[in-house]
């Protein structure tokens, strides 16, 4: 079997961690847990597990510190998952140098997703054992090389879509990722390819195809000026170039990407369509040189193969439709299927009345399915089905060549949204009921308040107050209540000779006085009296 460590400074998440997956099923033996770095790493030492699920932020040492120890000392195994609380860029880079195989949010854990990455350190560590006497120094840089690209194609989708708070978030993260902006404007070329081919291929072939192709595109242009290039989704990808001034701009619809199109249908029998955004003068302007991209690319045709976008503004959007993207994306990160539908139903019923509005339809379509893709669990796989007479199911979407058609999709990704996020917010909820129940109980002898458990959680106090309510018939604070009545029962049953006092300060209240008054009320009679009814009932 292979072995696993699970190390995190809570008791309660590695609890949840143990009950969350049938280890045995998995052929998985949960070998220990620790929690600290020090103690990880003698743990590590002591049983060699196999693979460590870890959290980032701990006390003595954290879990990239722990990683990089291991690494130096122990080489490839074990392979490492890291927990963290948010999602934040800064670790990435360093998670990338530890050849760290995953990272989970604690907050969206589920066990779809625990399990799919344990599946994945599963046939990395069988991988590794059975390459251990052959691999080379210079594979392991490949396998970095092509974390780092991951992250950096995340980034950019991350940049086109204006999903950054502010321009020293972004900056930050590009720092991280090793993306140098170089001074200057930059342009985004927008390339879709068409297939001129009679053979069949598996989706495996065609995403090779695919990845071949931008990689001959970005060697092309390289070769004119410093550029990224970026996977959007099977049929288009872009190119970002880092220079882009007016003449550059020229020079890349005369000479670049006709150079493009000539060598990639030489090697591929590809044809390339390319559509050229607008220059723009900061890296967090670039979603608007893409999004003129976007538009633009609706007049590629055979006659128009490369096209240049209109000047665009992204202060053009209307409110309206700024408004609805946002309470979209606040739906879908607090799972709120009933929001996250309203929000369709407005866009639905906008665009149905504005008809000729068809490139900010596509455009909304893109960003709803983007959003429900890397924002709710297992994101594109579970909303697929719901487009499964489609030919490419839930990215049939960049086919749409109407405002109607752009609607029925959107009604369709609404219905996938509301069963999809419905039942994982189920899940969600009461996952975190249940493991906010667990605290109490383990910390039962404690002081617990709304806002130190709500902490704890990563939760705001009213948010955590609303859940807890909604979830039973009792809120946070009864229930607490009536936990540590029920405890104080218990204690009293087992040591009749206990003091009041003694019992309010093991469970954690202010005074002896308060305790009284809280358990009268819930029992309908003081401690003391409890005890003496005890006492009668065994005479």
């Amino acid at each position: 079997m292979i072995k696993l460590l699970a190390v995190d400074d809570e008791m309660l998440v590695l609890v949840g961690l143990k009950s969350m997956l049938d280890w045995k099923a998995l052929d998985i033996e949960y070998a220990g847990t620790a929690h600290n770095g020090q103690q990880a790493l003698e743990q590590i030492d002591e049983l060699q597990p196999d693979i460590v699920l870890i959290d980032i932020n701990m006390p003595v040492k954290n879990g990239l510190q722990v990683a990089k120890e291991c690494r130096e000392k122990y080489g490839k195994l074990p392979v490492f998952i890291f927990l963290t609380s948010y999602e934040e860029f800064s670790f990435a880079q360093e998670a990338v140098s530890v050849q760290a195989l995953d990272y989970l949010v604690k907050i969206s854990l589920t066990p779809e997703k625990l399990q799919a990455s344990i599946k994945k350190a599963i046939d990395q560590v069988k991988e590794i054992k059975k390459t251990m006497n052959d691999s080379s120094e210079a594979s392991e840089k490949r396998v970095v090389s092509q974390d780092v690209s991951a992250y950096r194609d995340r980034f950019f989708i991350r940049l086109f879509n204006n999903y950054f708070e502010n321009e020293e978030q972004s900056t930050a993260a590009a720092e991280e990722l090793g993306i140098k902006f170089e001074p200057g404007k930059y342009v985004v070329v927008l390339c879709k390819t068409e297939i001129h081919s009679d053979r069949e291929m598996d989706s495996a072939q065609f995403s090779k195809l695919s990845d071949s192709v931008i990689q001959i595109a970005k060697e092309t242009v390289n070769r004119f000026f410093p550029s990224f290039a970026v996977a959007v989704d099977v049929h288009n990808f872009a190119l970002i170039i880092m220079k882009g001034t007016a003449s550059v701009q020229k020079s890349l619809m005369e000479d670049v990407l006709p150079k493009v199109q000539e060598v990639v249908f030489s090697y591929f029998s590809v044809d390339v369509y390319c559509a050229v955004g607008i220059p723009v003068e900061k890296p967090s302007e670039i979603c608007n040189s893409y999004y003129g991209a976007f538009l633009a690319s609706e007049k590629n045709n055979e006659e128009n193969s490369i096209v240049t976008a209109d000047l665009y503004d992204a202060s053009q959007e209307s409110t309206f439709i700024s408004e609805q993207k946002n309470e979209f994306t606040q739906a879908l990160e607090n799972l709120d299927s009933e929001k996250a539908c309203a929000v369709v139903a407005n866009l639905v019923s906008y665009y149905t009345l504005h008809t000729s509005e068809r490139f900010s339809a596509m455009d909304c379509a893109c960003f709803l399915l983007y959003s429900s893709c890397i924002k709710i669990p297992g994101g594109e796989k579970n909303l697929d089905s719901f487009f499964a007479t489609e030919t490419d199911g839930i990215k049939s979407i960049y086919h749409m060549r109407s405002t109607p058609e752009i609607v029925e999709w959107m009604n369709k990704l609404s219905t996938g949204i509301n069963e999809t996020l419905s039942e994982k917010r189920i899940t969600y909820k009461d996952h975190i009921i249940d493991s906010v129940k667990e605290y109490i109980r383990i910390n039962i002898n404690r002081r617990l308040t709304l806002n130190e458990v709500s902490d704890v959680f990563g939760f705001t106090p009213n948010y955590l107050s609303q859940m807890f309510t909604k979830s039973g018939d009792i809120g946070f604070v009864e229930y607490v209540t009536a936990e540590k009545v029920a405890a104080a029962e218990k204690i009293l049953e087992a040591d009749a000779n206990i003091r009041v006092y003694e019992l309010a300060e093991r469970l954690g209240f202010e005074s002896a006085f308060y305790f009284s008054t809280v358990f009268k009320k819930v029992k309908g009679c003081s401690p003391s009296e409890y005890r003496e009814r005890l006492t009668q009932q065994i005479i």
